[in-house]
């Protein structure tokens, strides 16, 4: 047997390697985008969940059901977790840094 078919069949047998593995290795980068992708859905939901309270609590405070009280602490707590969850899903917008204008 001559070294060529040998060297040949060595470069065949690490590309069928190559080509065989290759899913076992883009399957994490694809896994942590998608769980990238859930986290950030996950976000905007529980934000929008949030801004519907607000928008439940300012409704039972125009029917009266609500005391000035009641409502401004729960408001302001409602709108303390409705930022800090808008700062998780934009936090480019939150650079301490800048001001708007």
């Amino acid at each position: 047997m001559t070294l060529v078919p040998v060297i040949v069949t060595v470069i065949i047998l690490a590309l069928v390697i190559v080509y065989v593995t290759r899913p076992l290795f883009t399957m994490q980068d694809e896994a942590t985008s998608v769980t990238t992708i859930d986290s950030n859905k996950r976000l905007l939901d529980e934000y929008n969940a949030v801004l519907d309270q607000i928008r439940e609590l300012d409704f039972e405070f125009n029917l009266g059901k609500l005391t000035v009280e009641e409502h401004s602490a729960l408001r302001a707590e409602l709108l303390l977790l409705a930022a800090s969850l808008r700062g998780q899903l934009h936090p480019e917008d939150t650079n301490p840094g800048t001001t708007a204008v």
